[in-house]
């Protein structure tokens, strides 16, 4: 899609001084325009978008939260109904990870389809009502049809998978296989409940090689160097001491450049401060300390005396490295060298520095690796350009939120449009139980529950009308597995293609779409406040060599 198109999209603006009636159609309209911008990127065949913003930079991709972001960064969103989309896609993001583009192209169908019960006389109020009985009872028959799953590597790649397969590195199976081997590492098994933080995986970006390069690494990547040439570049079996402080004598209240009268007095006291430098690093190495990872500042006679004892050393490492590297190696992080005890120091079995050619300089990052149960872990991705790689970045940190959610709650439904097509038969059928207007809200429900798989056919190439004819006619024969194969362009059973999805992701998507429909219709009026006009300044009494002067001046028009 070009640019032209995207901020004319985006760039609508509120009308003003309109009927009440004609506000809510055009809020509709402005959801819409940022629906028909966002459903070609549903699926594996989906189209992804290029932003470019007015410094040139550019942004490859096809996730709706990161559009939608780029967007509202840029000031391209003024539409309070666009904000609103904005923020709902963010909050699935935080929450689920995946889902934007289902969320938004639900909420156009619900839309659309209140439209046409606008047009009929349906009051806005009986089309919320009819939408929300229809996604409660939509929830209580997902989660009836949702199974458990173990929380083992093969059920985590599955799923991460079907998440992966829908952006731009669908073909790369090795980011589901990383990110399945990295969540079940940070995993806390807390009696049968499993807690994850996605923070304890670090994602570092580097330009050069291809997404196959990427690996996962049993440690954490210090994007920093040994401080001291002379310091080994490789150490095994490390003994590693985090500290909080920096390795430096502290600094007295008084200069004492002040009171130094002669030279002798200047080399005592740097002797002085080499003998406490010597007293620190010996305490090292009585502990055995081979490898110091420091938070602050090292003292450059320090480093020297690091250096002879063949200690490795890295300063200035991140606050958020030092807690992944506290959980790694399994080490506490010391504010106060000087009470540091064999109790308090980590393991692994490699630190080393290593040299990689960079876009533009050579990089050299401190690996450490290979320890025994770590709880914080670093996927390295690898490609050709830093664009490539930033949207490598966005669809990994998507996907570990998905794996996290698997992991701490294991049920999954069926992917490829069949769930959709699951609630959308169940739900038709129930709907003629309802009495009422609300039956016409709960069949257009069905219909935008049915949207999904109609844009996956579209966005594919196939025919959505023989598609979704197909559907019906398998589901209503009871193969209700049955969904669509946008890779082979096929109806298919799709558990042998293995495309499942968390259940926590289709019920957010369900909840969010109805909630964001519910807040457009149950609008009439946008107010836009002004500005206000700032208040004229006080006049400032004048100067008292002012008044001298106009005295002055007045003695001297009497005097003459």
């Amino acid at each position: 899609m070009s640019t032209k198109t995207t901020v004319a999209s985006a760039r609508i603006k509120p009308m003003r001084n309109m009927q009440t009636k004609m506000i809510l159609k055009h809020n509709i309209m402005a959801a819409q325009l940022i629906v028909e911008m966002l459903k070609t990127s549903l699926g594996p065949k989906g189209l992804g978008k290029i932003l470019m913003d007015q410094g040139g930079d550019v942004v490859v991709t096809s996730s709706g939260f990161t559009i939608l972001k780029e967007l509202s960064d840029s000031k391209e969103l003024l539409h309070p109904i666009a904000k609103i989309m904005g923020d709902s896609t963010k909050a699935i993001y935080n929450e689920v990870g995946d889902g934007t583009i289902s969320t938004i192209v639900i909420l156009g169908s619900l839309l659309k389809g209140a439209e046409e019960l606008l047009d009929k006389g349906v009051h806005p109020t009986i089309i919320v009502s009819g939408y929300k009985k229809a996604a409660q009872k939509a929830l209580k028959l997902l989660n009836e049809a949702s199974q458990f799953v173990p929380r083992d590597y093969e059920w985590l790649k599955r799923v991460i998978h079907t998440c992966i397969s829908t952006t731009l590195f669908s073909k790369y199976s090795i980011l589901s296989e990383l990110i399945s081997e990295a969540t079940q590492l940070i995993a806390d098994n807390l009696n049968g409940k499993f807690k994850v933080d996605i923070d304890n995986v670090a994602i570092k970006r580097m330009a050069g090689g291809t997404l196959s390069d990427s690996t996962l690494i049993k440690g954490v990547l210090i994007d920093k160097s040994v401080v001291h040439p002379e310091m080994p570049k490789k150490v095994s079996n490390a003994c590693i001491a985090l500290l909080n402080s920096p390795i430096e004598v502290r600094k007295t209240e008084w200069d004492p450049k002040a009171i130094l009268s002669s030279l002798n007095q200047r080399q005592i006291l740097i002797d002085e401060k080499k003998k406490m430098m010597r007293d620190i690093v010996n305490k090292f190495v009585d502990l055995g300390v081979n490898v110091i990872l420091c938070r602050k500042g090292i003292d450059s006679i320090a480093q020297e005396y690091l250096a002879r004892a063949k200690i490795l050393a890295v300063k200035d490492i991140l606050p958020e490295d030092m807690n992944r590297l506290a959980r790694a190696v399994g080490g506490k992080i010391i504010a106060d060298f000087n009470n540091i005890t064999k109790d308090d120091l980590g393991f692994a079995d490699l630190v080393e520095e290593k040299k990689f050619r960079g876009l533009f300089y050579e990089e050299r990052w401190v690996f450490v690796e290979g320890c025994k149960n770590p709880k914080a872990v670093t996927i390295l991705l690898r490609a050709s350009s830093y664009r490539i790689v930033n949207e490598a970045e966005r669809v990994v940190r998507a996907a570990l939120i998905v794996a996290k959610n698997l992991l701490e709650n294991p049920y999954v439904v069926l992917g490829g449009g069949a769930i959709e097509t699951y609630l959308a038969q169940k739900l038709r059928s129930w709907s003629y139980t309802i009495a009422g207007k609300e039956q016409l809200a709960i069949q257009k429900f069905c219909d935008a529950l049915e949207s999904i798989p109609i844009t996956l056919a579209q966005n594919s190439g196939m025919n959505p009308i023989d598609i979704i004819s197909e559907l019906r006619m398998r589901h209503n024969e009871g193969y209700n597995w049955f969904g669509i194969d946008a890779i082979k362009r096929e109806v298919v059973d799709v558990r042998i293609c293995n495309i499942y999805e968390p259940l926590v992701v289709k019920e957010q998507v369900i909840k969010s779409a109805t909630d964001v429909a519910s807040i457009i219709l149950r609008t009439d009026l946008i107010l836009e406040a002004k500005e206000l006009k700032k208040p004229p300044k006080p006049l400032k009494p004048p100067k008292k060599e002012e008044e001298e002067e106009e005295k002055i001046k007045e003695f001297h028009e009497v005097v003459l």
